[in-house]
């Protein structure tokens, strides 16, 4: 195979992944798996061109697919983004900045023997 045949093979397997990853919702085990097989294949065949190509394209497919994993992870509760919740009645939680994780949670409590109670923290998850 030409250096111009591999490239591309490996592109089209990357592209495959992302293609893959997102019209279809992958377990991260089969990902393990994938890789797991990909290297034993690539280790134990490395003398033999034809399976140590494939063993590498498999890794790059799985590269592809953990990527657009990660992406679509990030994306998954922007529609919860800056807006208020309440907690079964208790108060209420305001997110801010969901896309750094950084989330800001306001509860204010009932009135208990009068004594008016609000709590807000911040955290970094």
């Amino acid at each position: 195979m030409s250096k111009s045949s591999v490239f591309l093979f490996i592109l089209l397997s990357f592209i495959g992944g992302v293609f893959v990853r997102s019209f279809f919702e992958i377990n991260q085990n089969y990902f393990f798996l994938l890789v797991l097989f990909s290297l034993i294949m690539l280790f134990i065949f490395y003398k033999n061109k034809f399976a140590a190509l494939a063993a590498f394209f498999v890794l790059v497919f799985v590269l592809g697919e953990w990527i657009t994993d990660r992406e679509i992870e990030k994306t998954k509760n922007l529609i919860y983004s800056g807006k208020t919740f309440l907690l079964q009645h208790l108060g209420k939680i305001l997110l801010q900045n969901f896309r750094e994780k950084k989330f800001q949670y306001c509860f204010k409590l009932p009135n208990i023997q009068n004594i008016n109670m609000a709590t807000c923290c911040k955290f970094h998850v």
